[in-house]
């Protein structure tokens, strides 16, 4: 329907039907189908009179999308393109519905090249949503914080800080989503300040929320977490039967950067079970998704697969991915480690 509007010129039909049709093919994890679908409405958009709410719907819908099929790039495009004075047209909500959504892209491991751009966003997105006292907002943002000082690892106490506020507005308003997806997080966060128990009630809440929503993107976000958690407490069967259902939902909804990370955890829990072939087969299906993703120099990936080749008798593969990692000058440590343990396992106790 949308595109026999389109062809024949009804705007106002098309973009409702464009709009209809990629919400649809969103809710089947169509991520592809859906941004076609929401780039038409975007180029109506662009050329009609709208008001700010159709302008909002489409942009963050479209960015959403993009987003989970891991376009991070092209979403922090369409989010930056609705904050322009082009479509924001002065509005102020419009801003802030632009700049929330920057902060969650820019906020993530893979992109946080700038920590400082991400807080300058994040604060002025912050800024704006006391102001116009939208507290949706506001949680989001102190959430987005949270995972800015998170990822960059120097200050955890500070993205305690500021997941446990997004938290307490998210309950305060009874915003059960943001809730879901901050105390996500939170337990991340929790995890890495010996805060043990804090962070398994808040994953157990977060599970319970995002499997009663039925958000399957962010529950895959959550398994892979807990089964981090499982592999440090040495539980590794229970980190694999969460890193395995992490796996499938990954699979069942397109959700490429999450199947990378858990196949990264696979190949540690598997090597922790003596398990040196399943562990390789692991990495060796992630560490391509996760440079095609644009993560920052896998080099932990790399020198842990040296390690299994290593181990494995694969004295070649493990010392060319070792002396990459050397090459590199990152992780030298853990680099002559792999080339050691692939000279022992060669037979070659001089080199090693």
């Amino acid at each position: 329907m949308a595109h026999h509007f389109y062809e024949a010129g009804a705007d106002e039909r098309a973009l409702e039907y464009s709009l209809i049709a990629g919400e649809s093919a969103a809710r089947l994890y169509a991520h592809h189908e859906a941004n076609a679908h929401y780039d038409q409405a975007i180029e109506i958009l662009d050329r009609v009179e709208s008001d700010s709410q159709q302008r909002i719907q489409a942009y963050i819908a479209c960015g959403r999308s993009l987003k989970l099929s891991g376009d991070y790039e092209d979403a922090l495009a369409i989010y930056q393109k609705l904050g322009g004075p082009e479509v924001s047209k002065g509005d102020r909500t419009v801003e802030l519905a632009a700049v929330v959504p920057q902060s969650t892209v820019l906020a993530m491991p893979m992109l946080t090249s700038d920590p400082d751009q991400c807080r300058e966003i994040s604060n002025s997105g912050l800024a704006l949503a006391r102001e116009l006292q939208d507290h949706r907002a506001e949680s989001k943002v102190l959430w987005n914080l949270m995972l800015v000082e998170f990822y960059e690892g120097e200050n955890r106490e500070a993205a305690v800080n500021y997941g446990e506020q997004s938290m307490a507005i998210a309950q305060e308003h009874g915003l059960e989503e943001q809730l879901a997806f901050t105390l996500n997080d939170l337990a991340k966060a929790y995890f890495t300040v010996d805060r043990g128990d804090e962070a398994w009630a808040a994953i157990s809440e977060s599970q319970d929320l995002l499997r009663a929503m039925g958000n399957l993107p962010m529950l895959d976000d959550s398994l892979i977490t807990s089964a981090g958690g499982y592999f440090f407490l040495a539980r590794f069967q229970d980190a694999l039967a969460s890193a395995e259902e992490c796996t499938e939902v990954s699979e069942a909804i397109g959700n490429t950067r999450v199947k990378a990370i858990s196949q990264y955890v696979l190949g540690a829990i598997h090597m922790e079970l003596g398990e040196i072939g399943k562990a390789m087969a692991a990495l060796e299906e992630g560490i391509p998704m996760l440079e095609k993703m644009g993560w920052h120099l896998p080099l932990t990936p790399r020198l842990r697969l040296a390690l299994f080749c290593g181990m494995a008798g694969d004295l070649k593969g493990a010392l060319d991915m070792a002396s990459k990692a050397l090459e590199s000058g990152a992780n030298r440590p853990f680099a002559f480690a792999a080339m050691a343990q692939a000279h022992l396992s060669a037979g070659d106790n001089v080199k090693a």
